[in-house]
């Protein structure tokens, strides 16, 4: 039993890691399909095979979230007299979620406690976790917010996407190693 329940999380983040190629496929954007597979390939890697190193998976989810940062920026639609689409939120509360996974990944230590000089762990008692944890906690909810919202305007692959992507970060808040 324990065995499947550690399954879990790495589950939840390859879905949520899934959705989101869903989602960037959908919308037909080159870039944020890319940036997507990248962040699949990384939960998968983190999750279940450990082939590359943490700080590698942690450069690429902040170069893939620089790219869709740019493409945001890049494709700026007019100010609307309803205020932010919901759309534009989730996709920049996406673009913001990258570098904060490479954040979450750096401060876990890519899921294994080590020793820093001094002898203290560094993980979940550091000051990188904490300040990572909260700026994660921030997204968690506004992407839960603006999922919730996309559902009631009936737009499901957006509300599921911001929905995945609010789960992976909470997961990746959980304890590892």
């Amino acid at each position: 039993m324990n065995a499947v329940v550690a399954l879990i999380p790495g589950t939840v983040m390859v879905t949520a890691g899934g959705l989101c190629v869903c989602g960037a496929v959908a919308a037909k954007r080159w870039i944020g399909i890319c940036a997507a597979a990248v962040m699949l390939a990384a939960m998968v890697d983190l999750a279940f095979l450990g082939a590359l190193p943490p700080l590698v998976w942690a450069v690429s989810l902040v170069a893939a979230g620089l790219l869709l940062g740019l493409e945001l920026r890049r494709d700026v639609p007019p100010v609307a007299p309803g205020g932010m689409r919901t759309e534009r939120g989730v996709d920049v509360a996406i673009a913001l979620s990258y570098p904060v996974m490479a954040w979450l990944l750096l401060a876990h230590g890519g899921g294994r406690r080590t020793v820093d000089t001094e002898g203290a762990h560094t993980g979940h008692d550091s000051t990188l976790w904490l300040a990572a944890a909260g700026v994660a906690l921030i997204l968690i909810v506004l992407l839960a917010a603006l999922g919730v919202l996309a559902a009631r305007r009936r737009q499901r692959l957006l509300a599921s996407e911001a929905a995945a992507m609010s789960a992976m970060l909470a997961v990746m808040l959980l304890p590892h190693g």
